[in-house]
């Protein structure tokens, strides 16, 4: 039941493309091997395509149906950030937001943003504020968890909520398309195809790691990324009392063991420096070529990379990023 939560923002390394948070109660010799998506014998739910770096998206870029999904299945529930209107403004990621009447835009986090959207979709979208459920797993009582930390009782604060769900029957291998509200609008490339387009004039390069940063580099990062039933998973995202949303253990971990592994969308400092998005976001190393000014640029973690709570007293995972 322990909260899974990383170093302060003040000691994070900058990350690209993809990272992986890991148990950080020492440090393990994690090899490359160790960062393919959660092993496990059950059938992915959903799977997606990794972007290769320096190259075109592979495949179409969607995600895709892992399994069988009925009509009307949830086929993802994202947490979402609830922004203002004009907070996006000029930034790639604006279209792909969704209305929440007069409240502003929601960002979903999770799997949202890899969903693709086109008038022809087979996923309706719902949106829904409400409490995350309080940590409850197998074996450990609700009191239980409360005597963990007695002096940070859990709460749950309700918040933003997207929920997708099938508006038909859909076969494994299908792509997972959001309906679009408006069919006069062009469809929207998938979200890193996007981002690749939006930076594309910065030519924007990798830096070469630090010495210090040398242990946590891996060189090749998987080639595609699945997402498990929720029954299998290793972690868990419910009521924290730190930020009111938080990623928790499900069982017991090792040292050096795999919790997340997520792709990050690279953004300009500009486009969230001002609004909730900033509570989200990770540095990065990413430069622009000698003599080419560049904007600040920041990453921001998909899956539940963004939803790890930091800690200076107990952190309990640390990020790995790739080269690639």
């Amino acid at each position: 039941q322990q909260q899974l939560q990383q170093h302060a923002p003040a000691s994070l390394l900058p990350f690209h493309g993809q990272m992986g948070a890991l148990l950080d109660n020492c440090r393990p010799r994690l090899s490359e091997d160790c960062t393919a998506a959660t092993a496990c014998n059950s059938q992915p739910e959903l799977t997606w395509m990794v972007p290769q770096h320096g190259a075109n998206i592979g495949g179409d870029g969607l995600v895709r149906a892992g399994r069988h999904f009925e009509t009307g299945e949830v086929v993802e529930e994202s947490p979402a950030v609830l922004l203002g209107f004009g907070d996006l403004r000029g930034c790639y990621l604006e279209p792909y937001c969704f209305a929440a009447g007069p409240e502003g835009l929601l960002l979903p986090l999770g799997w949202g943003l890899l969903l693709g959207q086109h008038e022809q979709g087979n996923l309706a979208v719902e949106y829904l504020w409400q409490q995350p459920q309080v940590p409850a797993f197998p074996g450990v009582s609700t009191d239980d968890a409360a005597a963990v930390r007695p002096e940070r009782q859990i709460t749950g604060v309700c918040r933003p909520w997207l929920v997708f769900r099938a508006m038909q029957s859909i076969d494994v291998g299908q792509p997972l398309r959001v309906v679009s509200i408006c069919a006069a609008l062009p469809p929207l490339p998938p979200i890193f195809e996007a981002a690749r387009s939006a930076f594309e004039e910065m030519r924007l390069q990798m830096a070469k790691p630090l010495a210090e940063e040398a242990e946590l580099v891996l060189q090749k990062a998987p080639l595609a990324i699945a997402r498990y039933p929720a029954s299998v998973n290793s972690t868990s995202v419910a009521a924290s009392s730190v930020h009111g949303l938080g990623v928790f253990a499900k069982r017991s971990m090792v040292c050096g063991e795999l919790a997340e592994f997520v792709p990050v969308l690279p953004l300009e400092y500009k486009h969230v420096r001002h609004n909730m998005l900033r509570d989200y976001i990770f540095g990065s190393d990413l430069v622009a070529p000698a003599g080419q000014q560049c904007s600040s640029i920041v990453l921001l973690p998909l899956g539940y990379g963004g939803i790890f709570n930091h800690s200076c007293e107990r952190p309990s995972v640390y990020a790995k990023r790739y080269r690639d």
